[in-house]
C-alpha cells in the first residue's frame, strides 16, 4: 500500500507544475505591467541580445544483435557503438546577466519574486 501512495505522490508532483509570480511588497511600487517594461528596457540597454554560435559533443551508446546463419544453426552477435557528434546552436551570452538585472530592478522597485508550486494550468 506505501509503495502505491509513494508512487502516487511522486506522480502528483510531476504533474505539478512551478510557476514563477511577483508579489508587491511596499506601497508606492509602480504597478506590475509598468514595473515589468521599465526593469526589461533597463535590462536590455544594458544586456543587449548578443547571439553567439556555441558548440557541444553530444554522445550516445547504440547497441543490438546481428543473426547470422551457418548451415541450420542461427548465431547471434551482440554490438555496442559508442556515436559522437558535435552539435552548433545559437546562443544569447547576455540572458543571464540580462535576467539577473531585471530581477534585481523588480526587487529594488518593489516586487518580490516567488516561486509557487501547483496544478500547471
Amino acid at each position: 500500500m506505501f509503495k502505491v501512495c509513494g508512487r502516487s505522490v511522486i506522480l502528483i508532483g510531476l504533474l505539478s507544475g512551478c510557476t514563477t509570480v511577483w508579489i508587491n511588497g511596499r506601497v508606492d511600487a509602480l504597478p506590475l505591467a509598468e514595473a515589468k517594461m521599465h526593469c526589461e528596457g533597463v535590462a536590455h540597454q544594458r544586456f543587449p541580445v548578443k547571439n553567439e554560435v556555441a558548440q557541444r559533443s553530444m554522445v550516445w551508446d547504440e547497441q543490438g544483435t546481428t543473426v547470422s546463419s551457418e548451415g541450420n544453426e542461427r548465431k547471434h552477435h551482440p554490438w555496442h557503438l559508442r556515436r559522437e557528434k558535435m552539435e552548433s546552436y545559437i546562443m544569447d551570452v547576455n540572458k543571464p546577466d540580462r535576467d539577473a538585472l531585471f530581477e534585481q530592478f523588480m526587487a529594488d522597485d518593489g516586487w518580490i519574486k516567488e516561486r509557487r508550486w501547483g496544478a500547471v494550468r
